[in-house]
């Protein structure tokens, strides 16, 4: 196959909206459910396009998705429809939306780290240590 599943290096990112995928919350579900029952504990990214990307990217944050990216290039609309006057304003606007539901974004060290190593960043004592999903996530 095209993945070997005994390999524990994966890094997925669910682009929704862009064509192949649509930006559903169908779609969203269906497929980290099958991405956790082929790939159990592999990180995740979420992507979604235009006014999809908010309810999307609130979705998986509850499903406990470890990296949420927002930006221009995918979506130009915050949350209550408006559109941003600059990038820093999604970022703001999925940051409160993750606090609302206990998910601090990752400090800059803790993201620059993530993207020098292939690991999740990881905090000691998190839910990952209890086996639980990661409560985590990093805006990019």
């Amino acid at each position: 196959g095209m993945f070997d599943s005994e390999k524990d290096r994966y890094w997925f990112d669910l682009c929704l909206g862009f064509g192949g995928m649509p930006a559903t919350p169908r779609a969203l579900v269906q497929t980290v459910d099958e991405m956790g029952r082929l790939f159990p504990g592999a990180p995740w990214q979420i992507c979604a396009t235009h006014t999809e990307q908010f309810p999307l990217s609130t979705m998986a944050l509850l499903m406990d998705c470890d990296i949420v990216r927002v930006g221009f290039e995918d979506n130009i609309h915050l949350p209550d429809g408006s559109v941003a006057s600059h990038n820093g304003e999604l970022c703001e606007a999925i940051a409160d939306i993750g606090r609302t539901f206990g998910r601090e974004p990752a400090s800059v060290a803790d993201a620059g780290s993530r993207r020098r190593s292939s690991a999740p960043v990881h905090r000691p004592g998190s839910a990952r240590d209890a086996g639980q999903a990661p409560h985590r996530y990093r805006i990019q």
